[in-house]
């Protein structure tokens, strides 16, 4: 029988009763057992509890923090509910599903339940949370009338009407025809010498060649080899310029510079650190390279975690970095390299994107960066 040991079995040949008796006993075993664990479940709230304590648990394994927060913005829901009543909101897209929450919500506003009924659009049903209107009002989605941080912005853009006599100044500015016939005329011409002059230039061209189904080919240019000139260059930058590594190149900077200075405690008192200068360029690598100070204390020989989070913690903010970035600059500028292809007035790009975000009602931009 499952879950009775066979030698707790005795020979139902020899005595029937007993072979009856043995597994009625276990049986009753299981039954005491489940009893326990019946009680242990009653005594901690019954069932119901139970699974609501795991479903609340649960609910926090999923970085909502939502949750987290309810309980701290719960008072002033009413002070927001009195908000969106007297202010008049308008969606400048054709998505007004937050609105209609919004206008549910306050339909429901003086029931003192803890949930209203819910409420659907196209059997869609719509929930709202403040957080959901913040991110419309942030990203523009909706504006509030006559408001001026959260207003209309369409309302500043200008009409057909307005827009119609400015082409004209533009493309004579710009040295471009103004008409449309024109406009398509131009490139057509251009395209049409660039035609006939390598038609013109086909017959002295080795590199060019047409297959029998008209594909053209360009052939792979040879190389002419290094001159001496350029080899001679190469090794003599190599010479004023040797190999540093990237620690090394902030710890000469902090030294000739001196952008460490900005760093320190918020109150403007002495540091109080063992050599704050090597301290702060051990704390700009570690950050910089997004290592950290646990990471670069096991890849750094003579440091801990320890020497580095103070600095980071304590004596580094967002304003004081951005100090040190225009001393370096600034020195940056007064080199004779930076003049070598230019005036030095303007930078180069490689298109690099770096996602940046700018606090208001706009969504976040990214930005081509010098590399």
């Amino acid at each position: 029988m499952n879950g009775v040991p066979d030698r707790a079995l005795p020979d139902q040949r020899a005595d029937p009763e007993a072979a009856v008796e043995a597994p009625v006993k276990a049986v009753r075993m299981q039954a005491a057992g489940m009893g326990s664990v019946r009680q242990v479940v009653e005594r901690a709230g019954g069932a119901a509890a139970q699974l609501a304590d795991i479903e609340e648990v649960s609910a926090y394994q999923h970085d909502n923090h939502e949750l987290l927060i309810q309980q701290f913005f719960k008072a002033d829901r009413s002070t927001m509910l009195a908000l969106a009543a007297v202010s008049r909101f308008k969606a400048t897209s054709a998505d007004r599903s937050v609105l209609e929450a919004l206008e549910h919500a306050l339909t429901h506003w003086g029931k003192t339940r803890d949930l209203i009924p819910a409420h659907g659009a196209n059997g869609r049903r719509l929930d709202l949370g403040f957080a959901y209107l913040a991110e419309e009002l942030r990203t523009g989605d909706i504006a509030v009338t006559g408001a001026a941080e959260y207003g209309d912005w369409s309302s500043h853009l200008l009409t057909f009407d307005q827009c119609r006599p400015l082409p004209a100044a533009y493309c004579a500015e710009a040295g471009l025809p103004a008409s449309a016939a024109e406009f398509v005329a131009e490139p057509k011409e251009r395209h049409r010498q660039a035609a006939e002059h390598l038609d013109a230039g086909y017959a002295g061209n080795e590199d060019l060649t047409f297959a029998k189904d008209g594909t053209p080919t360009l052939k792979r240019l040879a190389g002419v080899g290094t001159s001496a000139a350029a080899l001679k260059l190469g090794a003599e930058i190599k010479a004023r310029m040797p190999e540093r590594t990237l620690i090394e190149i902030i710890s000469r900077t902090a030294y000739w510079l001196g952008w460490h200075r900005h760093f320190g405690p918020a109150s403007g008192h002495d540091p109080k650190l063992k050599k704050p200068q090597d301290r702060y360029v051990l704390t700009t690598f570690a950050c910089g390279s997004n290592m950290g100070p646990a990471e670069a204390s096991r890849h750094i020989e003579g440091i801990t975690a320890h020497e580095i989070s103070p600095a980071k913690n304590r004596h580094i903010t967002l304003a004081n970095p951005n100090k040190a970035i225009t001393d370096v600059v600034n020195a940056f500028t007064q080199l004779d390299v930076v003049k070598a292809w230019g005036d030095g007035s303007s930078v180069g790009t490689d298109g690099t994107q770096v996602a940046a975000h700018r606090p208001g009602r706009l969504p976040p931009h990214r930005l081509l960066v010098p590399r």
